[in-house]
């Protein structure tokens, strides 16, 4: 091509010159226009190599070296984000090969379809090849200056647009539209395929939807990305251990227990073998294995029984699982069979799981469900029994339209007596346990019509047996922090719940109720609205205090005392509380209770009454009339100073937080304080919970606490004299320790106690003691100097 160009200027320039020769031999050109011709050319030519060397000079002020050094920053960190990028589907690729070949080892079909190998392909992509070999000063990355800012501004974009989707999934999520929140996540995943996050959120929603098989997929990817993506950095642990718990969760719902076992032991494993939720579903997870075993024994057992061989080898016998065997084949269950399967499922555990198992539990819900006129007392009275297992707990709240039954049925006040009791009842069961105490949660508070019933029962004359049942299921839920928050609503609405509790725990005639109206009321007081209503209720307060006397003194409701107690130490969170209880007298009721009530109450009491030295008042009192040293005595009953540290942590926490606030809130000066306390053992108290004392380990919070009431005895030269003359310095080396290996204000009050235990002495001992355990660097980090 560029040879034909040429060749077509050449003729040009000939025929040109051809022109000029003609028209000065024929006089038709004048003499000068040669001239002139030739400056025309000379300045065109002139022209074009002037627009060459100022491209040339835009293109070497376009060079790397001559670009702003923020320029260079930039575009350096895009081509290396775009570089791992491209790294990153070369693992993925990688690991589909190395998958297929997996595959090809097995002999596994090609006709099928492997979401797991879908899953890891990663489609090549020709732009990845473009920033393999880019340097700064290369022609390419010159000339694809440009390039690399859009392509980075899509994959930015791509990146946003996920996290949007995963925010809005979970704004979904939380309103309870699980399957809307499951279709965003996807769709975010679909922009974002290696985002762990959208995958483990999905699988939440798919779990919600009982779509398991779809959630274990999910959760599959989750790892495939910490490993391939990630190489299973530490970073990574928080989602791949809900990849984990939400993969064990659906496979147990697959009934593949072994499975859920396994992932749940890697769960707990990743977090450090601490974590009380995992510890709790991996307890379900075994029992719900070991339970797989026995049913599987039961069957076997049942079926040599049913030839009639005497087989069987469980502890329910071969007639019992007959019986179960012959009820799981009734058409319909009537009130004999299931007053015969109630009878059945009560001897032993074995029989229950085996109902459950052969489909004798099953009929019976089906009937329920079915039922056009009502529950028969007699079949909820059979689930009843039969759920104190907690996998048939979970079963039955599981079967289709059952729970939504219950709520129609006890929210729509037409059933009798009989029956309202044994839908409370079973409702009060089903709480119990952890995952079906949620599912019962969730039905109660979204009917509101059951809600009220439920209240109603508790407090109206509905009869002991119901109103404790209501109470217990009441109690039980608000376990559940959204059941709780929202029966709060509904008693900030509404004060007649909390009005018909006391009424019950005030009635002589309703004792066996006293302790289910107590727990409710606890469990009620842990929310700050309902502690912040209780302030302006004087009566309320009063009572209380009142009925730990009568509980104390009474022995057939002397349970109920750790309850009420529960209650008072609740509400005394509330700074209001702790003056209106104060101003109640509360502090010698409670000194008076510690003195005569039971020995396993006394930590409890402690706890109260720590809690109400908080207020001012409160700590006045515990300073004046050798309060404070009933309170020392009424925890060691009878023993030595010297035997303080084997008092149990709580009693040691409450006597140290009740210390530090008679020294911070009575107003009696660090010396005056110090005089009181020391007699009564607060150095030993204190080294005990540090860590130098014998005791056993104390919490970090205790041990922060311990730390505290040092650094204020050692304020003034007085409490340091008395700190020294108790043996102060050996508390340096474990106060260092604090400060070094314990979490939250621990460190900080340790570290302040170290920096006054420096002037502690006379003779330099306690700064070489620093010194030698290097705690000034400690102080440095902590105190201000």
């Amino acid at each position: 091509m560029a040879m034909d160009e040429e060749y077509e200027d050449f003729e040009d320039r000939v025929d040109e010159v051809t022109r000029l020769i003609t028209g000065l031999k024929d006089g038709s050109l004048p003499a000068d226009y040669v001239d002139l011709r030739e400056k025309e050319i000379y300045d065109r030519e002139s022209k074009k190599q002037e627009e060459k060397d100022k491209a040339k000079r835009e293109e070497e002020e376009r060079s790397f070296d001559k670009l702003p050094k923020e320029r260079q920053d930039e575009l350096l960190r895009k081509v290396d984000e775009l570089q791992r990028n491209k790294e990153r589907k070369e693992r993925l690729r990688a690991a589909f090969r190395a998958h297929q070949a997996a595959k090809a080892d097995e002999g596994a079909s090609r006709e099928g379809t492997d979401y797991q190998a879908w899953d890891l392909w990663t489609p090549s992509d020709e732009e990845d090849e473009l920033y393999e070999s880019l340097t700064p000063n290369s022609p390419e990355f010159k000339a694809m200056e440009k390039d690399i800012d859009e392509r980075h501004e899509r994959l930015l974009r791509s990146r946003q647009y996920a996290e949007r989707q995963r925010q809005l999934g979970n704004d979904y999520f939380k309103k309870r539209m699980f399957s809307k929140a499951l279709q965003v996540y996807e769709e975010g995943i679909s922009a974002e395929k290696a985002n762990m996050a959208l995958n483990a959120n999905a699988a939440a929603a798919c779990i919600k939807l009982g779509c398991n098989i779809q959630a274990i997929e999910h959760c599959d990817r989750v790892m495939s990305i910490a490993d391939f993506c990630h190489e299973n950095k530490p970073s990574t642990i928080p989602l791949r251990l809900k990849a984990h718990q939400r993969r064990a969760a659906a496979r147990m719902a697959l009934g593949h227990n072994i499975e859920a076992v396994r992932d749940l032991e890697a769960a707990l494993e990743l977090c450090g073998g601490k974590d009380g939720e995992v510890e709790n579903q991996l307890a379900r997870a075994r029992r719900a294995r070991e339970e797989e075993k026995v049913a599987r024994r039961l069957k076997k057992a049942a079926e040599a029984a049913g030839e009639g061989d005497g087989g069987g080898d469980g502890s329910a016998d071969s007639a019992a699982l007959r019986d179960l065997s012959r009820l799981s084949r009734l058409s319909a269950p009537t009130r004999e069979s299931c007053e015969e399967l109630r009878a059945l499922v009560s001897k032993s555990e074995d029989a229950r799981i085996f109902a459950r198992e052969s489909g004798a539990l099953s009929r019976v819900l089906h009937g329920c469900v079915e039922a056009a006129g009502g529950m028969a007392a007699s079949a909820l009275g059979a689930l009843e029994a039969a759920c104190e297992n907690d996998q048939n707990a979970e079963y039955v709240c599981r079967y289709e339209r059952f729970l939504d039954s219950l709520g129609r049925r006890l929210g729509c006040n037409e059933a009798d007596r009989d029956e309202t009791a044994a839908i409370v009842g079973l409702l009060r069961g089903l709480s119990v346990a952890e995952e079906p105490r949620k599912l019962v949660a969730a039905e109660v508070a979204g009917n509101s019509s059951s809600l009220d019933a439920v209240c109603s029962l508790a407090v109206k004359d509905a009869g002991p047996a119901v109103a404790s049942s209501a109470m217990q299921l009441l109690g039980n839920l608000c376990l559940h922090p959204p059941f709780r928050r929202t029966l709060s609503d509904r008693v900030s609405r509404d004060w007649d719940l909390v009005e018909g509790i006391l009424g019950v725990l005030c009635s002589p005639d309703l004792v066996s109720v006293h302790v289910s109206a107590a727990s409710l009321l606890g469990n009620l007081c842990n929310d700050a609205r309902v502690r912040a209503a209780c302030a302006k209720k004087d009566g309320l307060l009063r009572t209380l205090l009142k009925e730990c006397r009568n509980a104390k003194s009474n022995g057939k409701s002397r349970e109920r005392l750790g309850k009420i107690l529960g209650v008072i130490s609740n509400l005394a969170v509330e700074g209001a509380n702790q003056t209106a209880l104060c101003k109640a007298g509360a502090v010698p009721k409670m000194l008076d209770l510690l003195e005569s009530a039971p020995s396993a109450h006394a930590a409890q009491i402690a706890s109260c009454i720590a809690k109400l030295s908080k207020d001012a008042a409160g700590a006045r009192a515990l300073a004046t009339g050798g309060s404070i040293s009933r309170l020392f005595s009424g925890l060691l009953r009878g023993s030595e100073v010297s035997e303080i540290s084997r008092l149990p942590e709580p009693s040691r926490d409450a006597l140290l937080r009740t210390s530090c606030n008679v020294i911070l809130n009575a107003g009696l000066g660090t010396d005056q304080a110090a005089d009181l306390l020391f007699p009564l053992g607060v150095f030993p108290l204190c080294k005990s919970c540090i860590g130098g004392g014998g005791g056993s380990a104390s919490s970090d919070l205790v041990a922060g606490n311990a730390a505290l009431c040092v650094s204020e005895l050692a304020r003034t030269p007085s409490g340091l004299a008395k700190l020294h003359a108790e043996g102060a310095i050996e508390l340096i080396a474990p106060l260092t320790e604090v400060a070094h290996k314990r979490r939250g204000p621990a460190q900080k009050n340790a570290a302040i106690a170290l920096a006054r235990l420096a002037k502690c002495g006379e003779g330099g001992e306690y700064v070489a003691k620093l010194r030698e355990h290097h705690a000034f660097e400690i102080i440095a980090k902590y105190v201000k100097v």
